[in-house]
């Protein structure tokens, strides 16, 4: 047995798969469990590599993963400018850059 399934998302480091565009890692979504590479130590997986900043799939590999591998942790990243403590931001507030707001009242509805 290990500690992850299929459909887990792993951080891989570069000991199992060095990568050399990902010299930090990558996070990797598990699709098959194949079998025992050594018994109760590493695992062979079947699954696809992931962008970590978006998190669309980037390549399919198959790696050979010690059944302890950490997983990743999905981090929300924010967008946008911080506001000042105790100020307001007028840019902050409204409908994003490019967009209006609708005014259903003015529409006669």
């Amino acid at each position: 047995m290990t500690d992850f399934d299929e459909g887990d998302v792993l951080w891989i480091d570069s000991d199992p798969c060095d990568v050399p565009e990902r010299p930090g890692g990558f996070p990797f979504l598990v699709v098959d469990l194949l079998g025992w590479a050594e018994l109760w130590v590493v695992a062979w997986v079947r699954g696809v590599q992931l962008d970590e900043r978006t998190g669309m799939p980037v390549r399919e590999r198959t790696l050979r993963v010690p059944i302890d591998q950490c997983r990743a942790v999905y981090t929300e990243r924010a967008v946008g400018r911080v506001v000042p403590a105790g100020g307001t931001d007028a840019v902050v507030i409204g409908p994003p850059k490019g967009y209006r707001r609708r005014d259903i009242a003015a529409e006669g509805r």
